[in-house]
């Protein structure tokens, strides 16, 4: 597979006048399709998954889905930095939107791949532990519905994949990486995971104070030692806060129980996902707020700081001055807001469900 193999198929998804949607002039009706079906290969839809199962009861499962989707952007940032392939260009294929990070493996196949394929486990898990048809009917019923399930988590990976050619954001093979990447993350943590939790959850220290400041701690760490150039360390580390920590005081204080009729379920998901979809969006205008005002600083570097005889290297010396700074001023602003994001999911929205009966 090589460059010429990856344009032309490329051009082929997009559409040419050799196949029918490009012949027919059709593209643009599949445009909008497409970039529904890629939100399904980021973190907010599953974060939507996780915030699901948490309010459902499904707490350890939830856990876990949480914890995944914030290991497999680390490694999918990690491979994209050290290959640093770029992405396609406006001379090669048509683009939809601009991406600024590297393009191999692609980070939407692979979070698709991994989330999608463990959802579908934990699903198949739960039928098999609590569903009469199953014992009464034999395996075959249960089989018929899992392979349904990673059927679909098939589908949804490969369907991501396509869309991000489409969108002309990625080479196919970035999403081949991704694909394969992602379901190897998957194998590996559906067969370790619960085995590693099991050996470090009975040395953890008993006390909730104690629990929260360790994961307090590990947040930090994230958004100190994750790259400012990933853009991903102080919400990750942020997210992982106050997800983790509002896990600890639900389970002392709240132990929000599964819903036993539907209206609850449902009421919980509404309302739960309306907060919780208006904290996003907060969060994303005050973190497109912070990049403006850096964006006004370098503005101001280069007009009236730095002299007009040093133009031509005005970019590295504006770097160089604001760089220290980024980290620093980025914590400030992210850490806080997804911190209050992961405890909205683990503990004030249980919290809540509890108090109004839902």
């Amino acid at each position: 597979m090589d460059y010429w193999w990856d344009l032309s198929v490329i051009h082929w998804i997009q559409g040419s006048f050799w196949t029918p949607w490009g012949f027919m002039k059709a593209p643009s009706l599949l445009d909008g399709v497409m970039w529904v079906v890629t939100q399904f290969g980021t973190e907010t839809v599953w974060i939507l998954v996780v915030s699901a199962l948490f309010w459902l009861g499904y707490r350890k499962e939830s856990l876990l889905l949480g914890a995944l989707v914030l290991l497999e952007a680390m490694i999918n940032f990690w491979l994209k930095y050290a290959i640093f392939r770029l992405r396609p260009t406006r001379y090669e294929a048509f683009i939809f939107y601009e991406s600024s990070d590297p393009s191999m493996p692609s980070g939407h196949a692979q979070l698709a791949a991994t989330a999608s394929f463990y959802t579908s486990r934990v699903i198949c898990l739960n039928l098999e532990s609590t569903s009469n048809v199953a014992r009464e009917s034999g395996r075959s019923w249960f089989s018929k519905k899992c392979f349904a399930l990673y059927s679909l988590a098939l589908t949804l990976t490969v369907l991501v994949s396509l869309s991000r050619i489409y969108l002309g954001v990625h080479w196919p093979t970035d999403v081949i990486a991704g694909s394969a990447i992602g379901f190897t993350i998957f194998i590996v943590y559906s067969l370790t995971a619960e085995k590693l939790w099991g050996i470090v959850a009975p040395r953890l220290p008993t006390n909730t104070l104690c629990k929260c400041i360790l994961v307090a701690l590990l947040g930090v760490a994230i958004g100190v030692f994750t790259p400012s150039s990933w853009g991903i360390g102080w919400y990750a580390g942020g997210f992982f806060t106050g997800f983790f920590t509002g896990a600890v005081l639900e389970t002392d204080a709240v132990k929000l129980e599964k819903p036993m009729v539907l209206r609850k379920a449902l009421g919980r998901l509404i309302i739960g996902g309306l907060v919780l979809f208006v904290l996003a969006v907060v969060a994303d205008k005050v973190s497109s707020g912070a990049h403006a005002l850096l964006d006004l600083a370098e503005l101001l570097l280069k007009f009236f700081v730095i002299p007009s005889s040093l133009s031509p290297w005005t970019e590295v010396i504006t770097s160089i001055i604001l760089e220290p700074y980024m980290n620093i001023f980025f914590s400030v602003v992210q850490f806080p807001l997804y911190i209050l994001i992961g405890l909205w999911i683990s503990f004030i929205a249980p919290y809540m469900f509890k108090a109004f009966q839902l």
